[in-house]
């Protein structure tokens, strides 16, 4: 019967080999041998040696026992031997759970698949930039297909159906360094439209011109005013009468 045990090897030293060889008789030799092999890997000290056996094996005891030792300390004095189990027992499963497991394992195993609104292949190339862009420049990744789809369908919504408008969107949106995609800003000239690609501090200045245009002209508006109310009320001196 096969003996279980953890270790793999041992150091058969010169030492055991010489007083193997010292011993006559092959059966004394066979248990010699089998008594080092059983404490190696077993730990099981030796019983019923004759005299001869048991003083060969005494002599060479210290050397046998510190190698058990050595082992032990290394493999954190875990036993050299597994002890005895019971046969494995196979669990009752509820057949409902089974099928609720099932289910559950089948949508796991289903994928969404994603649906361009647009099948031109340039579409598909600038859709991948936009991607390349969200990820690297604003660290973002869609967290589903889902969610990536919505994005689609929102895109072919503000860009009215058209393909061409909505590779437009997108380029305007990495030009400006957006999050995310808007409508294009329109600059009508009879059925072209121009997107609007000015940089923030460009944006600012135009802000401040019309900001200043309108200030301007307010205070002519104002001056003008009070001009044709002066004049009403004859409080302004005709010199050229005088």
């Amino acid at each position: 019967m096969l003996k279980p045990t953890k270790r793999k090897a041992f150091n058969f030293l010169r030492s055991y080999y010489d007083v193997l060889n010292e011993l006559q008789n092959d059966k004394d030799k066979l248990n010699f041998l089998l008594a080092i092999m059983n404490k190696q890997f077993l730990d099981e000290d030796p019983k019923d040696l004759n005299f001869i056996v048991n003083l060969c094996y005494a002599s060479q005891k210290h050397a046998i026992e510190s190698s058990v030792k050595g082992w032990k300390r290394v493999n954190k004095d875990n036993p050299m031997t597994d002890p005895p189990t019971d046969p494995p027992t196979i669990p009752q499963t509820d057949p409902k759970e089974e099928k609720e497991k099932e289910k559950v394992k089948d949508k796991e195993e289903v994928k969404e698949e994603l649906l361009y609104p647009f099948q031109e292949i340039e579409f598909k190339e600038s859709w991948n930039e936009w991607k390349d862009f969200k990820r690297t420049e604003k660290k973002f990744n869609w967290k589903s297909t889902k969610s990536e789809q919505k994005a689609l369908n929102n895109l072919k919504e503000i860009s009215k159906g058209n393909y061409l408008t909505a590779i437009k969107i997108i380029d305007q949106s990495i030009v400006n360094g957006w999050s995310g995609l808007f409508e294009l800003k329109n600059v009508t000239n009879g059925n072209t439209i121009r997107t609007n690609r000015l940089t923030v501090d460009e944006q600012l200045a135009e802000r401040n011109r019309i900001f200043e245009k309108n200030l301007n002209d307010s205070i002519t508006a104002n001056m003008d005013r009070s001009q044709d109310d002066g004049f009403e009320s004859g409080q302004f001196t005709n010199f050229d009468a005088v």
